[in-house]
């Protein structure tokens, strides 16, 4: 036989001890025969937790429970907050337009899921956009105090149409 016929099979030979070992399993890791199956396992109660009282702030609440839009509402709300307590002004404008386009698309999904709510659905995302241009326009001009009032408006105003929008 020819050396490189002979190569080729040995090659092929070898490829297919190869495929039949990964086939039968023999590199997956086994676990010993004494531990008990997964979903029998027992995993220690968790700790016993005094439930706490709804948080009554004016802030929009972040849960597990509020759709993906208000979570990152509340989030930017945080960002937002965080931000003007520390002076960081430039940081504003960017947070406060991300919020009015996440406002501006929940708004539209809401109300072409409920048309009747549509009018007053754009009423308050117009009024959302006004607070959050005085908002950036005050941090411009590095108005803490003003920055603060116009934070507590846009919040409430965010309080509100999320109680519209069933959020």
């Amino acid at each position: 036989m020819n050396r490189s016929v002979r190569r080729a099979r040995h090659c092929m030979l070898a490829f297919a001890v190869l495929a039949a070992l990964v086939a039968s399993g023999c590199g997956r890791k086994h676990q010993p025969e004494t531990a008990a199956p997964p979903d029998t396992l027992s995993v220690p109660p968790p700790p016993d937790t005094a439930k706490k009282p709804p948080d009554t702030s004016a802030t929009v609440v972040k849960s597990d429970s509020l759709s993906p839009e208000w979570v990152l509402i509340g989030n930017r709300q945080d960002e937002l907050q965080a931000a003007i307590q520390n002076h960081q002004t430039g940081d504003v404008h960017q947070i406060v337009t991300g919020t009015c386009d996440i406002v501006a698309a929940l708004a539209d999904s809401t109300a072409q899921a409920s048309p009747a709510k549509g009018p007053r659905l754009r009423r308050m995302v117009t009024q959302i956009r006004a607070s959050a241009g005085r908002l950036d326009d005050l941090a411009r001009t590095n108005n803490a105090g003003g920055m603060q009032a116009e934070f507590r408006k846009l919040d409430t105003l965010l309080i509100a149409l999320k109680r519209l929008t069933g959020g």
